[in-house]
């Protein structure tokens, strides 16, 4: 209990004042990054305990804690600046390899029987959104499709899928919220990141 209330902090910690960091000095005032801290981690501890209800295995829930704050930071930078950073998507992928490491050495598996079935995850989750990509004539950016390669690296297949389906619901809701509202035109891309961050949350809290 205590090393998962841990866990919670220090992620969240380095996720939030990574964010910090990337703004400029006049935009991180102290007062806005105390509050928009203790904002985050409250949303961070909910999601936490709907993680320790899935599994209770400290591995998974690190993995599962994990993700959700990379996904987290990519969200934001995406919705400000509409850029994923590759940078974040390297970094997840060398935490996911560890993860990958340290459950073979845990359960003495050869690292191909771990490893093959992340792999296939990683790329079905790739090929499938490459085609929404393409046959969306790039409504969303290749980042995203990383970001969908990266979330099937780290989960299954059923909760990959899972996430993609709920993302793409909620963002034609709300692009056609803002064509109906003419706030964007029909060329104007918008944010996709935010979006697979609630459908990465849903799907963690839907399913078991």
């Amino acid at each position: 209990m205590i090393l998962q209330v841990l866990l919670t902090i220090i992620t969240q910690s380095l996720a939030y004042f990574y964010l910090c960091f990337r703004r400029k000095k006049e935009e991180t005032k102290r007062k806005n990054i105390v509050i928009g801290y203790l904002v985050t981690l409250c949303f961070t501890i909910i999601f936490a305990n709907i993680a320790r209800q899935r599994t209770t295995d400290l591995l998974q829930y690190t993995r599962l804690l994990t993700l959700y704050q990379i996904l987290y930071c990519v969200a934001v930078v995406d919705a400000e600046i509409k850029i994923i950073p590759n940078t974040l998507l390297f970094c997840g992928g060398l935490f996911q390899t560890f993860f990958l490491l340290i459950e073979c050495l845990k359960n003495s598996t050869a690292v191909k029987t771990v490893f093959i079935p992340s792999l296939i995850g990683g790329m079905l989750s790739i090929g499938i959104l490459s085609c929404v990509y393409w046959l969306s004539k790039q409504a969303i950016g290749f980042g995203d499709v990383k970001l969908m390669g990266m979330i099937g690296f780290y989960s299954d297949y059923f909760c990959s899928f899972s996430v993609l389906f709920f993302a793409l619901l909620f963002a034609t809701i709300y692009a056609f919220y803002l064509l109906g509202c003419k706030k964007k035109s029909k060329k104007e891309p918008f944010p996709f990141a935010p979006f697979i961050l609630f459908g990465y949350c849903l799907s963690i809290f839907l399913l078991k």
